[in-house]
């Protein structure tokens, strides 16, 4: 899924696409005094690019977003129930990850019972690796390793006495890497969605009660659709670098997410026991 922040939250609507119900503002509705981190175009029906002052008067359009262009001070004290008023998934789509949570409950716990928590698990590799070391160069060090999801299993397993996590990834060598090292002792399930599709994957992370993500903004969407506890990787660059600094910029924000490094050591205020 891809987001793109019409303007100031407080007067303009969200944008999404694909499976998803969605709402665009004409170009009138858009203030005078939009403030936009970098200068982007407009694009009419999601394919051909013309620049502002030849938008047709009524016409619905899609802000195309330079990268690194996310505004996530705007959302923030927005709040996301009220983003989330905007952005629906298809009904039949939810109903099938709700199924599937129920099918995953079953195989550790009976279906009746209440104090079960879901915690959503989301490592991003592959090509998105290529790019952060091209984009961070020397200050990217190593993606998350068994060492930071442990950290934070170690958090949900001593709240919750009934916690399942869901690992969903489609870097396979990583995850024959890491998933051997990872702890033995919690009710783990591996992309439980057959065939994957990245929309199925997307919502059933999303309503997880909890989160454990990396940096992308995959699992960034589904950890504020999910509203839980979220910890996030921490990349040890400022927030101004030119860089992908989102879930960071939102763990400084709200206070209900927490970094870690890949070394299992909580960077934000939070306890978590060995």
């Amino acid at each position: 899924m891809i987001l793109a922040l019409l303007c100031d939250i407080t007067s303009c609507k969200l944008a999404t696409f694909r499976n998803t119900i969605i709402s665009l503002p004409v170009i009138e509705d858009i203030p005078m005094d939009c403030h936009i981190q970098q200068r982007q175009n407009i694009t009419i029906d999601y394919h051909s690019l013309i620049s502002e002052d030849k938008v047709p008067k009524n016409e619905k359009i899609l802000i195309h977003l330079l990268k690194w262009s996310a505004k996530y001070e705007f959302v923030v004290p927005f709040g996301f129930e009220n983003i989330k008023k905007e952005l629906r998934f298809k009904k039949k789509l939810v109903e099938k990850a709700q199924q599937k949570l129920h099918e995953i409950k079953k195989k550790f716990y009976n279906a009746d019972e209440s104090d079960v928590v879901f915690v959503g698990m989301h490592y991003r590799g592959t090509d998105m690796i290529k790019m952060m070391r091209r984009e961070l160069k020397d200050k990217f060090f190593e993606p998350p390793s068994c060492e930071y999801y442990n950290a934070a299993i170690t958090y949900f397993q001593q709240k919750y006495k009934k916690a399942i996590f869901i690992l969903i990834t489609i870097d396979f060598a990583w995850l024959d890497k890491n998933k051997k090292c990872l702890k033995h002792d919690i009710n783990l399930v591996t992309n439980p969605v057959h065939p994957q599709s990245a929309i199925n994957d997307l919502i059933l992370l999303s309503h997880c009660n909890h989160s454990i993500t990396a940096y992308g903004t995959y699992s960034t969407t589904a950890a504020l659709f999910a509203g839980g506890t979220t910890f996030v990787y921490d990349l040890g660059i400022p927030l101004d670098f030119d860089g992908p600094t989102l879930t960071m910029g939102l763990a400084e924000m709200l206070s209900n997410w927490y970094k870690i490094g890949n070394n299992g050591r909580l960077v934000s205020s939070l306890h978590i026991g060995k």
